[in-house]
């Protein structure tokens, strides 16, 4: 990722220490690998979604031409063959039975 080699991390912890002090340095090593961590953490997160949305994406476009080769595209949809108004929540399909045979 970086190319940062072993003298300049040597150079970064020496000016540190004296920035810092050695009361203070461990406590911010810490807090510097758990944010480094948190970071890896969220990158890695974001990289597996991105990649299953892309899957998704291929899958559905695969989906898209086999329907289109078998020709299942060109069959009338299924809402040309329900009636609309019978599909209503409240409807109880024995009450309509019965009134029908009334």
């Amino acid at each position: 990722m970086f190319d940062i080699g072993f003298f300049e991390m040597l150079l970064v912890a020496i000016i540190a220490l004296m920035v810092l002090g050695p009361e203070r340095l461990p406590r911010a090593a810490i807090k510097t690998g758990r944010m480094i961590g948190q970071v890896k953490r969220q990158v890695r997160q974001f990289t597996v979604e991105v990649e299953r949305e892309l899957k998704t994406n291929e899958i559905k476009e695969k989906l898209k031409q086999s329907r289109y080769e078998v020709g299942v595209d060109k069959m009338p949809s299924l809402d040309s063959f329900i009636d609309k108004e019978t599909l209503t929540p409240e409807f109880d399909g024995a009450e309509r039975l019965k009134e029908k045979r009334a």
